[in-house]
Parts: structure tokens; C-alpha cells; sequence
């Protein structure tokens, strides 16, 4: 059949054989410049395509008249500068375009006629199902060199879908349609869309949220229509947008960026691009609902559906996660451009292709053994064929539906999301693992390496196949525990690729030694007993990753006496490790100090560079963090970062950075800690790529540490790629997610949206109780955060029943001497101060400063808090001369911790102007509160209406409260107008400032004449 552009729908239908013109319609047979009009072939969203006749070089052709949004030269003259921008493009996989013409103040664009059929009919020819994947990447990949080409001209497409693909009949596949393509640069200065400047702007500054995704789905008409097939709702996503200056383009393939009404640029077509790529491969479009409201709602969360089960053509792992990526909400986060996204694919497939080279020296092998010869690697091991049986009940697929049964029989609410990606990260994990034991039989056998080197490989992939057949059987025996770990397990699996790393083999093992290091002189040792323990040590492991706690410190104090009774130390150093590991996971800090400490010993005396990192390294945790002693934290990672280099170990990198980033960070070393825990996410995304869920981890911190320093933004930003992560890798529903919500919690409270912060922390809540059950301490962080909301709030007896019980779960977890047990008892001193019970405040305030000094230091910036809110009661109280001497301490804290320009610096201030003000000094009062208001009034600073009234009025009073002088008139207006803002915010705070607003009145009636 011939087709050619727009063979879809949209925009206004015009009879057959009619061309629109300024004088009206055209028929059949009018002349278009030096062309002659022969039928009408379609409409489009821009304009009306139709087949010509070009008699001067005797071709058939396809002639476009575009539609100008309005009849202005400008317009008609930007459509012009596009329509030649496009000729200049000259590549095979983009429909060439031959001349550019002015019909009538119309411009038309000829182009090639192309015969043959769109990529939208092709799919639709298989049938049902998709077509197999290996059929449809070649045609994408051509597509996508279109579109790079086009990008490389400086050209975005807009409305990248499979009906704007063209299969030719002579086999080559064209982009076509580029109706709304815009220059990236406009000329003159002339907005891109043709609209003003100030619209643009404004749509870039709407913000995420439930009301604009409501919006945007009225403005499509469709708010709360299913989106089924067949339905309006359907056709609706699948027709172009076409309004001037606003969304421009086809929803179901649209970003978020073009819902928006954003600026756009060639990441939107690649999101366009994997989401037709997602659809071919699956059968189903990349985002889920039933409406468009929700359809919207799961673009901004980046909520892509988990892969089909059971899939006639399942698609590999490393497709799906190439393709999600593009699939980004935020175009920082997908691919950096098409080329970097096409070599992606081209490189995965790059790696099947070695797979079936593999397959063809099995072939090969197969046809000499008939012969009466086999083709062997030079080392005399197997050949290169039949890799893969040797997974065989190590990962087949009886152990994907094992797996799947008992992870989903648990019940629990991410069980299935859970099964999905799990199952789908072991089959990438074995298709790696067979390529990579593919191309050591190979490499070898093309004289490229050694036996040794190969035995050297092949031991190495051994061992990760032990890891593999450990964690396999854990998750087919899994529990409520495994399934929130069963992810970061598979994701902890050494990654088959290292055991390609010839100069860490040779380092690790010496190029003449074959045996393993760790099993270097102990020949009195048979192969079974080797073997045992190191199945035991795979199964500790697994046991670990997946949660199991205590079932996996059993196993490992088990290991340790097997490993003693073999009196070969190298043994029993590697179950120490795993042994204090567990110790310190299970709470038993002070032991795990000690196995810690006698591992670095013994992996010192071996040579053992890892093994002596990791020991170190623990040491920087368990010292530093678990046992809140900072500085002996510090001394061992003294020993740990240069063995951490030396290690040669991503791993072993990014562990050091992290542990002794947690440390800094609680010694309010702030800027060292980010750049730590930066350098472990560069680490983490090297060893499992920009969705790991150790990436994730990463991310947390680094928000916390902007949190912290004040820059909410960041903070906002951080959490937010956090979160997306862990929803795309773990699931919306895994306990994980919450964390991430905390910190966006922490934002809008900090932010003054109330609402959203409890969205978040409510949701948080139900993910934890819903996955940990409702006395499991994970919840206590949480339960914080929701009590600060109710206090802010000022629901304070709600805010005391959150923290009571937050401090319960942390007090049974971690002892009643753990900083986090302080954190809670200093929140439930708010809660009492608040509602009156001051002695109550007073011994919890007290209790938290006794654990804060003794665990953090007497100069940390917590402790100032504390130490304010003592002040605080000590001035309801009436104790100024105390309130004075826990403010100016506070002051001084926060000065060294923060510099002297920090905003939170204002609690201190304010507190120490009340009190000053108690002792009659008003002069010293009113300079600290002066510098107070300033510091709370700073553009980057983030405060509570009531906290900004409370500096006002105390600053009023002081003005007030100084000896008369020639400033007297000026400072009585100041104080007056000072107390008049803060009786303004206490009214608009509402319950909970009725007392500060009466004292405002009394004063301001007092105080302002007749």
C-alpha cells in the first residue's frame, strides 16, 4: 500500500480532493508553485498532505500545506524559517524534504513520497501481542537516528509516536511529521511558539500538584473519563494538541513538560521515544490509569507499570531499564541525549549478539563432536556451549514461580511489586552471568588469554553462581521480612562483570598462585569441606540482605566455630566479618567492636586489602555512629580510607563514604559530609547505575544535609529523585518510600504547607504499618515527624501522643541512651510546654541534653536546641536569669556550628531578648532581638508566622521598655507598627495563639494613645 505523512487524524477535515488555500479550496489539478496537485492523502494536526507531481525532475512527490495558527506574515514567515530548517536535513532516517513554497500566503513543504506502511500499522499486523523484541529494536533504533539527527540540527520533533514513523517499502524507516518541530533558537529574538514571553514564563513557574494535574486534565476534556480501549478517552490520548503557545503534541506519548506548557527540548522526543518503544515491547502504555486525571498523576510520580508476567516475548532486563530511563519525569534524570540512548540500546544489543556467537561455538562444538572431535579451551575445560544449563535450579523457571508464590503469599501490600522487579533484576543478574562466562570460554579459546587467567574467571563466576543459587533459595522461602529485603538483595549480588577484570584477578590471587587467596595453604583441607563453608557463607549472606537478621547471625556464629575447627584463619576472618556485621545490625554493638577489631588484625597479618577495608570501615560505623563515640569514629578512618583506595573496590569506596559521612555529619560537620556522601553516590551509581537503590540511599542523605543547612529547595529535590528511585526499584509501596516522604514532609512543614506534609507523613505511616507492623521502631521517625505537624498545628495533645509513642518503640530498640531516644524526649517536652505542664517539659528537655552531651558532644547544634527549649521554660516560668544563661549558650553554639548568619540563630536571639527583657536590661533586649528580625526577615530564610510575631512583639516591648531619648517618637511609632504586624499573624494562625493575641491587644491598647 503507499502512505505517506498524517495519515491520522486531527484538526479540521476537509472533503476529498479539496486543498485549503487564501482564495478558499483547490481542487484536484491547481498548481502549488511548479507543482501540480494529484489527491489528497491526508490531514494532520498542522496541515493537509496530498500527492503532487513535480514535472521539471518528473518524481512523484508529497506536498504539505501547512496550517498557519493565524494569517500574519510573522507567523506565516516563522512556519517558512522551520520549513527550510527542515530541508536542511539530509539523513536516511528522516523523511527527506525537497523544496519550501508560499501558495497563496499558505507555505508548503514538498517532500518524498514514501510507499510503504506507518510503524503503527506494522505493529498492529502481528496480531495479537506484541511483536518479539529483537523484531522491533532495529526499526526503533533507525527512528532514533532520525530524531538525533534532527536534534543535531538543532530541530525538536514535538510529536514523536508510531504513526510519524514510516516503514518504506524499499526497508529503510523515516521520522516524518516534523509539523510541530521548532527551531531550538528562534530568529530575531521571536518567541519559539510564536507567543509573548511573560505566558512562557509563567508556565514554566506552575509547580507539581493534585489541582494543576486537575487542570490539565480539564483542558484536555477528558478529567474523569476511563482510558480504555476503544474508549473516547483512548482516541482522546492518541490525537494531537495543536493550540498556539500551549500543550503542543499527542498525550499518550506527551512528557510531563509538555503537559506543562514548558519549554521544551529534545529530551521531551526522547521520552516520546521510549514511551512508543515501552508500548511496541509491551503491548501497553508505560503509565497506568484509568482516567487522565490519574494518568497525569502517575507521569509526575514517574509510576511505570511493573512488566507483564508471563509475557510470550519477555523482554530482557537491561531493554526495560534502558527504556524506563527515558521514561523520567524530570528530563535531568533520563538519558543526556538520543545518541546517548541509542548507544544503550545498541550496546545491549551488542551483548546478545555475543550470546549468540556463544551459541554458535556450541553449534560448532556440536558438529565436531559428531566428527569425533570437540572443540575444548586450551586450559582442557568444557566448551563454550551450554552455559546457561548450568543454572538449572540456580535460577530457572521453577525458581521465578517459586519465588513468586512465596513472596506474593505473604499478603502484604507490595508483595507483588516486589515479585515483579525482583524476578526481572535475577534474570538480567543470569543473562549477564552466562555472557560473562560466555566470553571468558571465548576469549580464551581465541588465544586472547590464559588457562590460568581463564580458570581465574571461570573460579570467580563460580562463586557469584554460589551467591546467586544463596539468594534464590532465601526468596523461595521467603517471608514478611525477605519480601522487604528481597530487592536490596538481588541488588547486593557481586556483579558478574568484575570477574572480566584481569588485573584485580591477577591481584587478588597473584598470577602464578591458582587457588583462592583465602584458601591459600590449606591443603589439609578436602574440596567438600571448602566448599560446605562456602555455601554457608553465601547462605549468611543472603540471610543478611534479605533482613533475616537473626536467623542469619545464628547461622553466622555457626560459621564462626566451623571456621575455627578448621585452624585456617583466613576462613575465620571472613566469618567474623559477616558475624560482626550481624552483631551490629541486631543491636549488640559493644560485641561487634570487638570481632570488628579482631578481624583488622587478622586481615592485616594475611595481606587481605578488602577484608582489612571492610573491617576498618565497620569500625568508622559501629564506633563513630552506633556507638555515638565521633572521634574514635574518626581515628579508624584514619586505617579505613587508605584501605578503601587500596581495595581497587567501588564498593569499597562507596561503604567508607558513606559510614564516615553519617559520622561527620552528626558532629554538624556539614560540608565534609556532603561531599562524602556525594562521592559514595557517584560510587553506588558505578557498581548498579542511576537507579540503584543505593543511589537512592545516597540521595536521602545529601537531602538531609541540605535540609539542614536551610536550602529547602535542594532538600525538596534530593528527596524527590530519591523517592523516585525507590518507587521505580522497590515499588511505592516497600517500607523504604517512606523515608524518602519524610524528607518531603519535612519540606512542606518547613515550607508552611501543612496539608502536603501531612500527605506525605500519613502516607509514610500507612507503607511502615502496613509492611513493619504498628510496634515496629522504623516507625518512630515518622511518628516524630507527625507529631512536629500536630505542634505546628497547635494540636498538642495529638503531638504528645505521637511522640510518647515514637519514644517508646525508640527506647525498646536502642536503649534509653541513643541520640534518637533524645530526639523524641525533646519533641515531647514541646508538646508539655505547650500545654502548660512546664515541670513535665522541663525533665524531658533535661533527659534529652543528658544523652545529646553524652553521645554527640556538649557543642553540637542539637544541643542548642535543647537548651533553648529549656529557656523557653524557664522564661514561662519566670527564671530569667536561667533563661538567659541556656539562650546565650545556645547563641554560642550556633554561632561556631553555623556561622553568625545563619536564621536559625533567631530562636536563640529571641529567646535571649525575652530574657534580658525579664531582667530589665530593654537596650540588650532590643539589640538581640533587632538582630533577630533581621536574621528571620533574610530572603533564604524559611519561618513560622507565629515565630516571626513572637521576635516582633518581644522587639516592641524593648523599644518600649529603653529610657526616654530624642529617638522617642521614632521608637514608639517602630513599636507600635511592630506589634500592630504581630497581632496580624497571631489572628491569621488561628488555635494555639489565643493567649499571645490577647497579650498583643492588651499591650497595643495600653501603649497607643486615645
Amino acid at each position: 500500500m503507499e502512505s505517506l505523512v498524517d495519515t491520522g487524524g486531527g484538526g479540521r477535515t476537509l472533503g476529498e480532493g479539496d486543498v485549503p488555500s487564501g482564495r478558499g479550496r483547490a481542487q484536484i489539478g491547481e498548481q502549488l508553485g511548479r507543482y501540480v496537485v494529484l489527491r489528497r492523502l491526508g490531514a494532520g494536526a498542522m496541515g493537509v498532505v496530498f500527492a503532487a507531481y513535480d514535472p521539471e525532475l518528473d518524481r512523484k512527490v508529497a506536498i504539505k500545506l501547512l496550517r498557519s495558527p493565524d494569517r500574519s506574515s510573522v507567523a506565516s514567515a516563522r512556519l517558512q524559517r522551520e520549513a527550510q530548517a527542515l530541508a536542511k536535513l539530509d539523513h536516511p532516517n528522516v523523511v527527506a524534504v525537497h523544496d519550501v513554497g508560499v501558495h497563496l500566503g499558505q507555505v508548503f513543504v514538498g517532500m518524498e513520497f514514501v510507499a510503504g506502511q506507518t510503524l503503527s500499522e506494522w505493529l498492529d499486523e502481528a496480531g495479537p501481542g506484541p511483536r518479539p523484541w529483537r523484531e522491533l529494536t532495529p526499526v526503533f533504533l533507525a527512528a532514533g537516528r532520525g530524531l538525533a539527527a534532527a536534534h543535531a540540527a538543532g530541530l525538536i520533533h514535538r510529536d514523536f509516536k508510531p504513526d510519524n514513523v514510516m516503514l518504506g517499502a524499499d526497508g529503510r524507516v523515516r521520522v516524518m511529521d516534523f509539523g510541530l518541530a521548532r527551531a531550538e533558537e528562534a530568529a530575531d529574538g521571536e518567541s519559539l511558539d510564536g507567543e509573548a514571553a511573560e505566558p512562557r514564563a509563567r508556565a514554566r513557574a506552575r509547580v507539581g500538584s493534585a489541582s494543576r494535574r486537575q487542570a490539565l486534565a480539564d483542558t484536555l476534556g477528558q478529567a474523569s473519563a476511563p482510558i480504555r480501549e476503544g474508549s473516547a478517552g483512548k482516541q482522546l490520548l492518541s490525537s494531537p494538541l495543536t493550540r498556539t503557545g500551549a500543550m503542543m503534541g499527542t498525550p499518550a506519548y506527551m512528557s510531563l513538560e509538555q503537559f506543562d506548557g514548558a519549554e521544551v527540548d529534545a529530551r521531551s522526543d526522547q521520552f516520546s521515544f521510549c514511551a512508543a518503544l515501552y508500548e511496541a515491547l509491551y503491548g501497553e502504555r508505560p503509565f497506568p490509569g484509568e482516567t487522565l486525571g490519574q494518568l497525569l498523576a502517575a507521569l509526575e510520580e514517574g509510576r511505570v507499570r511493573p512488566a507483564p508476567r508471563g509475557a510470550a516475548s519477555p523482554v530482557p532486563a537491561w531493554l526495560r531499564r534502558v527504556v524506563v530511563r527515558g521514561l523520567a519525569p524530570e528530563p535531568e534524570n533520563r538519558w543526556p541525549s538520543m545518541d546517548a540512548l541509542l548507544e544503550a540500546l545498541e550496546g545491549g544489543r551488542a551483548r546478545r549478539r555475543r550470546w549468540r556467537r556463544g551459541a554458535a561455538v556450541g553449534l560448532c562444538c556440536a558438529l565436531a563432536v559428531g566428527l569425533g572431535y570437540e572443540l575444548r579451551s586450551p586450559s582442557g575445560g568444557p566448551s563454550c556451549a551450554d552455559m546457561q544449563d548450568k543454572l538449572g535450579g540456580v535460577w530457572d523457571p521453577a525458581r521465578s514461580e517459586a519465588i513468586a508464590s512465596a513472596l506474593e503469599a505473604t499478603g502484604l501490600p507490595y508483595a507483588e511489586e516486589t515479585s515483579a522487579r525482583v524476578r526481572e533484576r535475577l534474570d538480567d543478574y543470569a543473562e549477564r552471568w552466562v555472557a560473562g562466562r560466555v566470553e571468558a570460554c571465548e576469549s580464551t579459546a581465541r588465544g586472547e588469554q590464559s588457562g590460568v587467567l581463564l580458570d581465574l574467571r571461570m573460579a570467580c563466576l563460580d562463586d557469584r553462581l554460589r551467591d546467586l543459587e544463596a539468594v534464590t533459595e532465601v526468596l523461595a522461602h521467603a517471608d514478611a521480612t525477605v519480601v522487604q529485603g528481597a530487592v536490596p538483595a538481588v541488588a547486593a549480588l557481586p556483579r558478574p562483570e568484575d570477574c572480566a577484570d584481569l588485573e584485580a584477578l591477577r591481584e587478588r590471587a597473584g598470577i602464578e598462585v591458582e587457588a583462592d587467596p583465602h584458601w591459600a595453604g590449606a591443603g589439609h583441607l578436602g574440596p567438600g569441606e571448602i566448599d560446605a563453608f562456602e555455601d554457608a557463607l553465601a547462605r549468611v549472606e543472603a540471610l543478611t540482605h534479605a533482613g533475616k537478621y537473626e536467623a542469619a547471625l545464628a547461622a553466622a556464629d555457626a560459621l564462626a566455630e566451623d571456621a575455627a575447627a578448621l585452624e585456617h584463619e583466613p576462613a575465620l576472618l571472613r566469618a567474623w566479618l559477616v558475624q560482626g556485621d550481624l552483631q551490629q545490625r541486631t543491636g549488640a554493638h559493644a560485641r561487634a567492636e570487638q570481632t570488628f577489631e579482631r578481624s583488622y588484625a587478622a586481615a592485616l597479618r594475611r595481606g587481605l586489602l578488602p577484608e582489612a577495608a571492610e573491617a576498618a570501615g565497620q569500625l568508622v560505623w559501629v564506633v563513630g555512629h552506633e556507638l555515638a563515640r565521633q572521634d574514635e569514629g574518626r581515628g579508624w578512618a584514619k586505617h579505613a580510607e587508605p584501605l578503601s583506595r587500596a581495595a581497587n573496590s567501588e564498593a569499597a569506596r562507596a561503604a567508607f563514604c558513606n559510614r564516615l559521612g553519617s559520622v561527620a555529619f552528626e558532629q554538624a560537620e556539614y560540608g565534609e559530609a556532603e561531599a562524602l556522601w556525594e562521592e559514595s553516590r557517584v560510587h553506588f551509581e558505578a557498581i548498579g547505575g542511576p537507579e540503584h537503590p543505593s543511589v537512592a540511599t545516597a540521595l536521602n542523605n545529601l537531602g538531609n544535609v541540605a535540609f539542614t543547612q536551610g536550602d529547602h529547595g535542594r532538600a525538596r529535590e534530593l528527596w524527590g529523585r530519591a523517592l523516585a528511585i525507590r518507587e521505580q526499584s522497590l515499588g511505592p509501596s516497600h517500607p523504604d518510600v517512606a523515608a524518602s516522604l519524610n524528607g518531603l514532609g519535612l519540606v512542606a512543614k518547613a515550607q508552611g504547607r501543612y496539608a502536603d506534609a501531612r500527605a506525605y507523613y500519613e502516607r509514610a505511616l500507612a507503607i511502615e504499618e502496613g509492611a513493619l507492623g504498628r510496634e515496629h521502631p522504623g516507625l518512630a521517625t515518622t511518628l516524630n515527624s507527625l507529631g512536629n505537624l500536630a505542634f505546628a498545628e497547635a494540636d498538642y495533645e495529638r503531638a504528645r501522643a505521637h511522640h510518647a509513642r515514637a519514644l517508646s518503640l525508640t527506647e525498646a530498640s536502642l536503649g534509653a541512651e541513643h541520640p534518637s531516644v533524645a530526639t523524641a524526649l525533646n519533641n515531647l517536652g514541646n508538646a508539655a510546654t505547650e500545654l502548660g505542664d512546664y515541670a513535665g517539659a522541663r525533665a524531658s528537655f533535661e533527659g534529652a541534653l543528658a544523652i545529646y552531651e553524652a553521645s554527640l558532644g556538649e557543642s553540637h547544634p542539637v544541643v542548642a536546641i535543647t537548651l533553648d527549649n529549656l529557656g523557653s521554660v524557664a522564661l514561662a516560668l519566670g527564671e530569667f536569669e536561667q533563661a538567659r544563661a541556656h539562650h546565650e549558650r545556645a547563641l554560642a553554639i550556633g554561632e561556631a556550628a553555623m556561622g553568625e548568619d545563619h536564621p536559625d540563630l533567631a530562636y536563640s536571639l529571641t529567646g535571649l531578648g525575652q530574657a534580658k527583657l525579664g531582667l530589665g536590661d530593654a537596650d540588650g533586649a532590643a539589640e538581640a532581638l533587632e538582630r533577630a528580625l533581621m536574621l528571620r526577615l533574610r530572603e533564604d530564610a524559611t519561618v513560622e508566622a507565629t515565630e516571626l510575631a513572637k521576635t516582633r512583639f518581644a522587639l516592641a516591648r524593648a523599644l518600649l521598655g529603653a529610657l526616654p531619648g530624642e529617638d522617642w517618637t521614632y521608637r514608639w511609632q517602630r513599636a507600635v507598627a511592630l506589634a500592630d504586624e504581630a497581632r496580624a499573624s497571631y489572628a491569621l494562625a488561628g488555635p494555639g495563639s489565643e493567649q499571645a493575641l490577647d497579650e498583643v491587644e492588651a499591650w497595643l491598647l495600653e501603649e497607643r494613645p486615645e
